[in-house]
């Protein structure tokens, strides 16, 4: 991983609050320290890269990195120490996380004792065992904010690399090693090819992230469990249980299996999956995996069972879950046309006016130029008003979509950001990035899932309440030509502003 160049930013007491500010390059500041003295904890989180960290600057400086777990299992941990350090007065102290829970292992005494006896030091550590907030600390955190802290920054990410990798070095690592065409899940089973225990190994992580043996406390296993399986793979922690090194290592194995359970599992019953809360990482190892629901030339046939659903990065995104539907459904290719709502009010009248609805039009008629554009601008009386109108006039059950009916049909089981993978591709949807300023013919835009225009040209209502509370209007997703490009995970609320640029597309059972 010489190619990172990892930076920090400084965390530090100021008052009567704590500051987190940028601090440059980390590997200048971890070698200040121990050329220097004055000590530094650096933070960061599972794969991150702190040990290989450690590595690459102890190496450089020719200053010992010594294994935290090491010296608190010793039965005389001044004579280990001593004999780690080996006479050197600088060291780097690594993985104070990993002598055990942070409510439980001494983390906070072992620190102290190590800081009195090393005169200059850098000590690493996921954030969980350090107190970096002023609220009550955790018991067994570390109170270090008087000393100089640091953690991980955000790696600089090429443009086709998940955010999430922009955490975890080791992840990053993957994604640009499969430039050459493989995906980081065949890049990690190529890994683990050599063991031929691909499919124990999975065993044990399935089973201890799903809980279906409650021995797994915390993805821990007792030594028994790993007979047979490479040691390399695994580190010990103080009170003698083992876990995977590496947080991507669980993220991969269990994306393997939940990629069959997902396939199998459509046109299924619920099973126990459903409500299961994924990992950023893990849903990466499962992308590519769908190939596209069946449909004909006007409706998207998408079966029951479970698919991943929600997001991490926006508060409008739900956390990432599998989820499951009750029952497959019927989801129309094409939104619902500014001719075809034309038609609508001629058979049945004007609706009750309402400032905005149809701004677009010229003296309440649709234009001819606009005929075979979504029709938007309208709030979701009027939706569910041209469904019962549909239903009505031999559209046999027409209805809207549930949001969680409208994520499915767009993203597939697999939970991708848009309908045709994870990466935004402006030739692939009428978004802001495109410049048109206006909607678009709809089947301009042929989307993957087998759907035209889901994600742009006009938001789209669905029949859910926004966080399912009556007050606070319906879900619409799918964005439209004025914004930027939404994922297929964000739901908004058609109250968030009167002028939402807001279309429809039918559903019907299936």
């Amino acid at each position: 991983m010489d190619w990172l160049t990892p930076t920090a930013t400084r965390i530090r007491r100021e008052g009567a609050a704590v500051v987190r500010a940028p601090a440059g390059p980390l590997e200048p500041l971890v070698e200040a320290a121990l050329r220097h003295g004055g000590g530094l904890v650096v933070l960061g989180v599972f794969g991150s890269g702190k040990t290989e960290l450690a590595r690459r600057v102890g190496g450089r400086l020719s200053v010992p990195v010594i294994p935290l777990r090491v010296v608190a299992r010793a039965k005389d941990r001044a004579a280990t120490l001593a004999a780690l350090l080996n006479g050197s007065e600088a060291a780097i102290l690594d993985g104070l996380d990993e002598i055990g829970r942070p409510d439980h292992c001494g983390a906070a005494e072992l620190f102290a004792w190590l800081i009195a006896r090393v005169p200059r030091w850098v000590v690493t550590s996921r954030p969980g065992h350090f107190r970096t907030d002023l609220a009550d600390p955790d018991p067994g955190q570390v109170d270090a904010l008087h000393l100089p802290m640091v953690e991980f920054a955000p790696y600089p990410l090429p443009p086709d690399a998940p955010v999430f990798c922009g955490d975890n070095a080791v992840l990053l690592s993957l994604w640009l090693r499969g430039a050459r065409g493989d995906t980081p899940a065949a890049l990690v089973e190529d890994h683990l090819a050599p063991t031929r225990a691909i499919d124990a190994l999975e065993d044990l992580a399935w089973h201890s992230l799903v809980g279906l043996d409650p021995s797994h406390e915390g993805g821990s296993f007792v030594a028994g469990e790993l007979a047979g399986l490479p040691a390399w793979l695994f580190v010990e922690d103080l009170d003698g249980r083992f876990r995977f090194g590496h947080r991507s290592l669980y993220d991969a194995l269990v994306a393997r299996r939940l990629a069959r359970r997902l396939v199998a599992g459509q046109g299924g019953g619920p099973d126990d999956l459903t409500g299961l809360v994924l990992s950023g990482a893990m849903r990466a190892f499962l992308a590519g995996a769908f190939g596209g629901w069946e449909h004909d030339a006007d409706w998207v046939s998408v079966p029951r069972g479970n698919f991943v659903s929600g997001g991490a990065r926006s508060a409008d995104e739900r956390p990432l879950v599998v989820k499951h539907l009750a029952r497959g459904v019927l989801v129309a290719r094409r939104p619902v046309t500014n001719a075809a709502f034309q038609a609508f009010l001629d058979a049945t009248g004007p609706r009750p006016p309402w400032v905005g609805r149809l701004s677009h039009w010229r003296l309440g008629r649709c234009p001819d130029a606009l005929a075979d554009h979504p029709v938007m601008m309208l709030r979701p009386d009027d939706c569910d008003a041209f469904a019962a109108w549909a239903a009505s006039t031999g559209g046999a059950g027409a209805r809207l979509p549930t949001a969680d009916e409208w994520e499915k049909a767009v993203r597939g089981w697999d939970g991708r950001h848009f309908p045709w993978g994870d990466r935004f591709d402006p030739t692939r949807a009428n978004t802001a990035e495109c410049g048109r300023d206006a909607t678009a013919p709809v089947t301009t835009y042929p989307q993957g899932s087998g759907l035209y225009g889901a994600i742009g040209d006009a938001f789209e209502c669905t029949s859910s309440r926004y966080r399912d509370r009556p007050d606070r209007g319906r879900v619409v997703l799918g964005g439209s030509y004025a914004h930027t490009a939404l994922r297929a995970s964000l739901r908004l609320s058609h109250t968030l502003s009167g002028r939402l640029k807001i279309g429809l597309r039918l559903a019907r059972d299936s």
